[in-house]
């Protein structure tokens, strides 16, 4: 071993049954750390022979992590045991946004209010574009997933046997982004049978907040829509977007979430684009102050709730949470817009191109130095893995790349600490 950092505690495993792993070398981490349970229940469940021990940690390639101990739990985010005995390439995400119509107006949006809509593919032309986004994920290695999202997908009368053509591959995953309003019991039967890796909806605030930016009476819809989708056994996932506004709402959503069942309630920080320009984003001290909440109630659903919180975005781990987030778009996440029109992402809408006239794979060389990390963060610790933070967000609020993070606050922190090292000197 080599390297040493100090780490407070590793779980070393022996005798595990399930894999042939030298009792001296841990456990995979996300194996263990995926299960959420305590170190009686692994003794129980695989007859590992688990002890903690205070020892500096070790930089091992091979390790892709570190669990820490809270209390009588392991915990760390992490693939479920499924997950860890399957292919561990990397996911490639093609975000396909079908239409742009939708039968909502939601104020934090970031589509605009003009009447100007696109034009969309046709059916045989997105099953082109799956086509082509399978084999280059074949022939890069990864794990492909088409993300289905508008506008509101539902509306279009295609979008089911859409869905039908992309389950029946079995080397890709699909998604939904949805504001559930054209779900019923029949459609979540039907979706059910396809087996969605999710079903993603969203919820902003209390019932008046999330009313006065979805719409009147959406807030009890979206949980009945929570209930029904559990009950069909789909996985859903609830987003919650982050503004000066509605913050320090996280808390409530928690707990509407956990009472509905939802299995994973994540947020974002507002990209202020299209209506969301309107609105606030979060200041560096509202952002710290927001993971802090956030971190809160990542633990409290560790200890009394199947709901798990994730804290996987930009500068979250800065409190808490699961590593450092590096954005993957332009590399391995594209968004497809209805007419064609290639982005990094949907919230950085910078045009790569068209897949009507140029291949997907094009896309990806002129997307790979996007989102470079910008050079005022060069002097971070974090540089190296961080990589920027949220590039969207910082090229909505300068209108360029190669910015900083607007609701970063490690740069103010590291630039005192330079200074109070050269006054020492």
């Amino acid at each position: 071993m080599r390297n040493p950092q100090s780490f407070n505690r590793y779980v070393y495993a022996g005798n595990n049954p399930l894999a042939a792993i030298d009792p001296k070398v841990l456990l995979p981490i996300d194996f263990i750390a995926g299960l959420n349970i305590s170190v009686l229940q692994i003794f129980v469940l695989f007859g590992l022979s688990v002890w903690l021990s205070n020892v500096s940690a070790w930089s091992i390639p091979e390790i892709r992590g570190v669990l820490r101990w809270e209390g009588s739990r392991v915990n760390r985010a992490g693939l479920h045991r499924k997950a860890f005995m399957e292919n561990r390439s990397p996911i490639s995400i093609l975000q396909l946004h079908v239409t742009e119509r939708c039968n909502k107006r939601c104020t934090h949006c970031y589509h605009d209010d003009s009447n100007e809509v696109l034009s969309e593919m046709h059916t045989d032309q997105l099953i082109s574009l799956i086509d082509n986004f399978e084999l280059i994920c074949q022939g890069r290695n990864w794990r492909g997933q088409v993300t289905f999202a508008g506008g509101e997908p539902f509306i279009r009368p295609d979008f089911m046997p859409l869905l039908r053509e992309v389950a029946r591959r079995p080397a890709m995953r699909f998604a939904i982004l949805t504001n559930g309003t054209f779900i019923d019991e029949r459609i979540a039967q039907e979706l059910a049978a396809l087996k969605p890796t999710f079903v993603q909806i969203s919820i902003e605030g209390g019932p008046p907040t999330h009313d006065a930016i979805r719409g009147k009476g959406d807030f009890h819809r979206s949980l009945r829509l929570l209930s029904l989708l559990k009950r069909a056994h789909i996985r859903t996932l609830v987003s919650f977007t982050a503004h000066r506004a509605n913050y320090r709402e996280f808390p409530v959503v928690a707990q509407y979430v956990r009472q509905s069942g939802g299995d994973v309630l994540w947020s974002d920080r507002l990209v202020p684009v299209g209506r969301g320009s309107q609105l606030e984003t979060l200041t560096p001290a509202e952002a710290r102050s927001f993971f802090e909440i956030m971190d809160i109630e990542r633990l409290r659903s560790e200890r009394y709730s199947t709901t798990k919180i994730r804290m996987h975005r930009s500068l979250q781990f800065l409190c808490g949470g699961e590593g450092h987030y590096r954005c993957s778009a332009g590399r391995r996440l594209l968004a497809v817009m209805p007419d064609g029109v290639v982005y990094p992402c949907r919230r950085l809408p910078i045009a790569l191109g068209n897949v009507l006239t140029t291949p997907l794979e094009k896309m990806y060389e002129s997307g790979e130095k996007i989102c470079d990390a910008p050079s005022g963060c060069s002097q971070c610790d974090h540089f190296t893995r961080c990589q920027g933070g949220a590039r969207c967000i910082a090229y909505a609020v300068h209108g360029k790349l190669g910015e900083v993070d607007p609701g970063c606050w490690v740069p103010k922190t590291l630039a005192v600490d330079r200074m109070n090292t050269s006054d020492n000197h």
